[in-house]
């Protein structure tokens, strides 16, 4: 069995995982409540809760499923890239493990685990497949070959996605996380009322969110109505989203590809699912929501599938 555990940057999260990529039981804890008061992630606060939460979460989950750490043959541990302090408390955790339980323990890509977070999905993946990797962190996009084989074809060159909603967020008046609150606020929100750019339209797979947040920053002023911040947030989730679908739309076809998969926190955003399914004609996997986060399923999925586990 496969133990995995994941803390890049501010969830910490552990799973057992089968050697054939079946997730049995996963626990994760997050610390959005403890960040939210800086509007942002503080990097040692982060490393200092996933000391104290990493080891209280194995027993909670070795519990919940009658698992015993002895029943461990691999400990799959995510390496890079994050918050190096986080990094440093699951590797350390895993080393510990595996030389007191004399397994091997093997590191995994945090952007590889995202990537393999789809096969958890109902809905299968086809290759050659393009995937999204879309979260507060990143998002980049990679034609996937095989299991075992895929190449990055651009990504964004400042803001990662939700890195810009969490800051259209704040500029609106929303409390850290702002990814969700956005998407909410962005229902009520009359189409067209502001025009904002639709950013890179001329460049096939790199993108840039940093402007589109400075326009909406140009527009917001203090005396702004509950209506105008709902009808800016759907101005600026609409810009966001045409300007992915048209990178995913333009690799698609470019790559052949038989599937597109969208992975990271940002997948979780119903707007981009549904405006991609619409336009990019081919099947669109999505995880589910628990597993479009940070997570430790991810991480040993991803290990099993590659066969170092």
């Amino acid at each position: 069995m496969i133990l995995a555990i994941e803390t890049s940057c501010d969830d910490t999260s552990v799973a057992w995982v089968t050697p054939e990529g079946s997730v049995v039981g996963m626990k994760s804890a997050t610390q959005s409540t403890a960040h939210a008061r800086h509007g942002g992630i503080v990097p040692e606060v982060a490393s200092r809760m996933h000391v104290t939460a990493l080891a209280p979460l194995i027993r909670g989950l070795n519990r919940d499923t009658g698992m015993g750490l002895e029943m461990a043959t691999q400990i799959a541990v995510t390496t890079h890239p994050g918050l190096e302090g986080s990094l440093v408390v699951g590797r350390m955790m895993a080393q510990t493990l595996g030389h007191l339980l004399g397994c091997p323990v093997v590191g995994v890509n945090h952007l590889v685990g995202h990537l393999f977070s789809s096969l958890l999905s109902d809905d299968p993946v086809s290759f050659p497949a393009v995937a999204l990797i879309i979260s507060g962190g990143h998002t980049l996009l990679w034609e996937w070959v095989s299991y075992r084989e895929w190449h990055e074809l651009g990504g964004t060159r400042d803001d990662a996605a939700g890195e810009a909603f969490d800051k259209v967020g704040r500029l609106l008046g929303l409390d850290y996380p702002a990814g969700p609150a956005l998407e909410q606020l962005a229902v009520s929100g009359v189409p067209g009322r502001f025009q904002l750019p639709i950013p890179m339209m001329g460049v096939p797979y790199d993108m840039s969110f940093s402007g589109l947040k400075s326009a909406v920053k140009r527009w917001v002023t203090p005396d702004f109505s509950d209506q105008d911040r709902a009808d800016m947030a759907h101005a600026f989730q609409t810009a966001l989203m045409e300007s992915v679908g048209l990178k995913v739309s333009h690799a698609v076809a470019a790559c052949h590809a038989q599937s597109v998969v969208v992975v990271g926190g940002v997948a979780a955003n119903r707007a981009l699912r549904q405006r991609l399914m619409d336009s990019v004609g081919v099947p669109v996997v999505v995880p589910p929501v628990r597993y479009c986060t940070d997570n430790a399923a991810m991480i040993g999925v991803a290990a099993a599938y590659m066969g170092v586990a």
